[in-house]
């Protein structure tokens, strides 16, 4: 009997460390497929410039997010607009980050830009901080993986009525001008 649990735990003790084994090599391939880089330049809440390994210069959308739109030219920014870019800057100007290459999306935009999701030191992604924050809505319109918990982080701050969905903003959350 004694003889019978030392094995069954050794058995266990096997099967889940190879669990673990499998897992970190998961991990590592999925680690190896983001692209560090350093954000240099943020457009707005949903638009940064990057600087590559190589040196290059790329711009990045973020991917499944849509924040107020800053009108660089009448000054006529949507409601948050302004708070929307401060935040992502905050959040990730001058720093190193990872791109994700989201497997359902397109790679780049109608503006060439290419789609992404920037993966921050903290490991969240700036598209969930955005959400969470009332400083974006899911961009509908675009196909990637995590659509449904993205549409979970924006019910969230619907629910609280936070950033473009609290009263300061009109139309319910639309990015509404103020």
């Amino acid at each position: 009997m004694v003889k019978r649990a030392l094995a069954l735990v050794v058995v266990c003790a096997v099967v889940v460390f190879t669990y673990s084994l499998l897992q970190k090599e998961q991990g590592n391939e999925a680690y190896q497929e983001l692209e560090k880089v350093v954000v240099n330049f943020v457009y707005d809440g949903d638009t940064v410039q990057v600087k590559r390994e190589d040196g290059s210069l790329q711009k990045v959308r973020l991917l499944g997010v849509d924040t107020p739109e800053l009108d660089y030219e009448d000054k006529n920014h949507e409601c948050m607009a302004f708070d929307a870019s401060v935040f992502s800057r905050e959040q990730v100007l001058h720093k190193e980050v990872s791109l994700y290459k989201d497997p359902l999306a397109k790679d780049k935009d109608q503006f060439n830009r290419i789609l992404r999701h920037i993966l921050m030191e903290d490991g969240e992604l700036l598209e969930e901080k955005l959400l969470v924050n009332g400083l974006a809505q899911v961009y509908e319109n675009e196909n990637f993986e995590r659509k449904e918990y993205f549409r979970e982080l924006e019910q969230y701050a619907r629910d609280r009525k936070i950033g473009i969905f609290s009263p300061a903003c009109d139309n319910n959350g639309k990015l509404a001008k103020k």
